[in-house]
């Protein structure tokens, strides 16, 4: 189906305003591949994408029209365009069909007239036979009396001479009449071959842009899964980094619970160092003999004092090791998400990658597919073409004929069959395969954005 932006709608010429010129003045926006006027409005489809600006230079030779080009056309207009561009398919079909009766109803005429050659050369020998027999039968008449048979052989021979000579002046004028047919047949051959040729070196120019392009898109993919492998090598070294940043982190934990260990080990030692302390005091107390009860108190005051110290030292080492464990559990859970991150990620780009690849190979089976089938087309219209030059050449064969069947109006018409076979076989080849190149490289390009956005 054509593109939208390649449509435009005009309306609003008056009636008067002649159509020859308006056609020549659209024809200067780009070229017009299909075009239908209903109730003077112009239906237009242009093979590239048709603009404003372009538009506007017609509305300026013309105030009253109005126009609307593709992408401002509301849905209705644009099924508008669909429903009435798909009726002159159905058009040109029926057109082909009572194109193909015609040429077999040319056909049966030509065997009609071989049949009624043949009819006379028969009927042409058995007038010879019958003339035969009746010149014996004059010539033994013509023995009894000698002088009526000199004298009717005489008026014989001078007819005869009389008829030799017209016919040679008629076969001179039939050869010259053949020799100028032959002339302008070999001129109007050598004018088609012509022709074909240019058109053969234009598919040929056309296949090796084709081919070109094909070749570009091909490196432009190769580009594009380079540029994948190396984000997923990027991905995959960013996750070793993060892998060693954790380790790295674990080494740290580890090193301060050990710090922690030995400062815990220092509390202990300057705890049991504390305790000799308070016992040399003790003991140098006592020795300095004071009353019971003052050394009761005091060592009732010691014990309470280091009770409070081991409480206070125990209450710190908990609440440490506490803190400790809530950290270690709480970077292994945050490590093993973004471990499961990483590998969903790694996952889903392998699935793309896989896509892509997939796609690639699609576009690149469709795109032999229609090289094929392009070839195969220009095959049979070749074909074609020789049987058409055949069968018209046979045909200006049974025209030049006396008595032929063949018709100038069917000779017209099988000249402009010929004239008007070929360009419209290639434009719809080359249409068809330019579609559907470009609908499947929109495709793949929309894939391709998608991934990587």
């Amino acid at each position: 189906m054509d593109q939208k932006s390649n449509y435009l709608k005009i309306w609003g010429l008056l009636e008067e305003t002649k159509q020859q010129e308006v056609l020549q003045k659209i024809r200067a926006i780009g070229k017009v591949t299909k075009s239908k006027q209903i109730n003077n409005v112009w239906y237009l489809v242009f093979e590239d994408e048709v603009e404003n600006d372009s538009v506007e230079l017609i509305s300026c030779s013309y105030p009253q029209l109005q126009y609307l080009i593709g992408t401002d056309l509301p849905p209705q207009d644009v099924q508008k365009f669909a429903n009435i561009f798909s009726q002159n398919d159905d058009d040109e079909i029926q057109r082909k069909r009572l194109e193909q009766e015609k040429l077999q109803e040319i056909a049966k005429r030509q065997q009609e007239d071989q049949r009624q050659k043949q009819l006379q050369q028969q009927q042409e020998f058995l007038r010879q036979q019958e003339e035969q027999r009746k010149k014996q039968l004059k010539e033994r008449e013509e023995a009894q009396q000698r002088d009526e048979e000199l004298k009717q052989k005489l008026l014989a021979e001078a007819k005869q001479q009389l008829e030799y000579q017209q016919r040679l002046q008629y076969q001179k004028e039939q050869e010259e009449k053949q020799q100028k047919q032959q002339q302008e047949l070999l001129q109007q051959q050598r004018k088609e071959q012509q022709i074909v040729q240019e058109e053969q070196l234009r598919q040929e120019q056309l296949k090796q842009n084709l081919m070109k392009q094909e070749q570009q898109r091909q490196e432009q993919l190769k580009q594009d899964q380079i540029r994948q492998e190396q984000l997923i090598q990027d991905q995959l070294k960013s996750e070793q980094q993060r892998q060693e940043q954790l380790r790295q982190e674990q080494l740290r934990q580890e090193q301060l619970k050990q710090e922690q260990l030995r400062q815990e080990q220092l509390r202990q030692e300057q705890l049991k160092q504390e305790q000799i302390r308070l016992e040399q005091l003790r003991q140098e107390q006592s020795k300095q003999e004071q009353p019971q009860q003052n050394q009761q108190f005091n060592q009732q005051a010691l014990d309470l004092q280091k009770e409070k110290i081991k409480e206070e030292l125990a209450l710190e080492f908990a609440k440490s090791q506490f803190q400790q464990k809530q950290q270690a559990e709480q970077r292994e859970l945050e490590q093993n998400k973004a471990i499961q991150n990483l590998m969903n990620k790694i996952t889903e780009t392998e699935s793309q990658l896989k896509n892509l690849k997939d796609q690639c190979i699609f576009q690149q089976d469709t795109s032999n597919k229609y090289q094929k089938e392009i070839q195969d087309l220009q095959t049979s219209l070749n074909h074609v073409t020789q049987s058409r030059d055949n069968v018209i050449a046979k045909f200006k064969e049974l025209q030049s004929n006396e008595g032929s069947t063949v018709t100038q109006e069917d000779m017209v018409f099988l000249e402009q069959q010929q004239q008007q076979q070929q360009p419209q076989t290639a434009q719809n080849v080359l249409f068809k395969f330019e579609f559907w190149v470009v609908l499947v490289g929109a495709w793949v390009l929309s894939q391709v954005i998608n991934f990587f956005t």
